[in-house]
């Protein structure tokens, strides 16, 4: 018999949740959720997928794109997904790129000429609440253009029907863990001590299998 073929299938919101919510035998198989629960089910879901990105980069999250800085700026806003910086790069010709090293704010704050121009060799990642900006030292003397790759916010749930932000083979970890956060809310104190266990087990799975198969590091020598 031919395989489906389809590689691309992924649970709703709601499907999770109602998945959840009878694991925890809160629900029958056949039920539906009622409102309420759905409501609370989705709040959970969205606390613990936010959650969990200051967990680690996730390799599903990593995009790359690039930025001007007019001359004389010390800084530049960048995409309002950004959430982290892994690396930036200023360009020098259409095949050359230089790599920047990142400082972070205290290695900025001990210099003693921040205003100094010059062409930029380390960038400092300044996360604010609503804003990701990017710091450069020295400050650039001309208009220049940087590339960089970063990691961006995971993206919010608004509909019970939306799907969630994330990769398929996360789909039994977000639900088991969903069950596992929900369980004080019906009024399990003491928890299922199996679902939790496994909600662990699935978690550490997914982000050892998230992360870089290596990671080589080394000394490179840049042309100007």
């Amino acid at each position: 018999m031919a395989t489906s073929g389809a590689i691309n299938g992924l649970m709703t919101a709601r499907d999770m949740v109602t998945a959840a919510l009878q694991d925890m035998a809160v629900i029958a198989a056949r039920e539906e959720p009622s409102a309420e629960d759905m409501a609370l089910g989705i709040r959970h879901l969205n606390w613990m997928l936010k959650e969990w990105m200051a967990d680690g980069c996730n390799l599903w999250r990593e995009f790359e794109d690039s930025v001007v800085v007019t001359a004389g700026s010390a800084s530049v806003t960048l995409d309002p997904r950004v959430v982290d910086i892994l690396e930036m790069r200023r360009v020098v010709t259409a095949t050359n790129e230089m790599s920047l090293s990142r400082w972070e704010r205290a290695d900025y704050d001990c210099i003693p000429n921040k205003v100094a121009p010059g062409m930029p060799t380390c960038f400092v990642p300044l996360k604010m609440r609503d804003t990701y900006e990017a710091r450069f030292w020295p400050v650039p003397n001309v208009d220049t253009t940087f590339k960089y790759t970063a990691a961006r916010v995971i993206e919010d749930v608004a509909d019970e029907d939306d799907n969630v932000d994330a990769p398929q083979e996360w789909t039994s970890t977000i639900v088991a863990n969903l069950a596992a956060r929900m369980m004080p809310a019906f009024g399990d104190q003491f928890q299922n001590v199996q679902t939790v266990r496994l909600a662990a087990q699935l978690y550490q799975q997914m982000r050892a299998y998230d992360r870089p198969a290596s990671y080589f590091m080394g000394t490179y020598e840049y042309g100007n």
